[in-house]
């Protein structure tokens, strides 16, 4: 139940920074694949991604997360996300669709998932 939490956490963040705004559906000019992608980022800004990743899994690893109700864990995304906000670790953040969506430093978005990932719902 957990690793389905951080590992949709971690693909969702793989995806986005998959498709940069410049993307084409049809793959035309402009798409990046993820090891070129991941070629235009310094070794500073994937260090202070994996910081954001490491305070987000600690945050899901608290009892208040594992076994709180929808709103307990809304709370405490959005207590996290604000205090990584303010250290200057993530650009944003908003609530939507049952989630956080934040944007790294670096412009790749991410999510941290309220409630737990349902394989049937796509």
């Amino acid at each position: 139940m957990k690793k389905k939490i951080i590992l949709s956490l971690i693909l969702m963040s793989v995806i986005m920074a998959v498709v940069p705004t410049t993307a084409f559906a049809d793959g035309g000019e402009g798409c990046m694949t993820i090891e070129e992608y991941q070629q235009t980022l310094t070794q500073e800004e994937l260090d202070t991604m994996s910081k954001v990743d490491a305070k987000i899994c600690k945050m899901m690893n608290k009892d208040e997360w594992k076994e709180g109700t929808f709103e307990d864990r809304r709370r405490l995304a959005k207590r996290t996300l604000k205090r990584l906000k303010k250290q200057d670790l993530i650009k944003t953040y908003r609530y939507e669709d049952e989630m956080y969506a934040f944007t790294y430093i670096t412009g790749i978005k991410g999510g941290v998932m309220l409630k737990e990932f349902d394989s049937l719902v796509n």
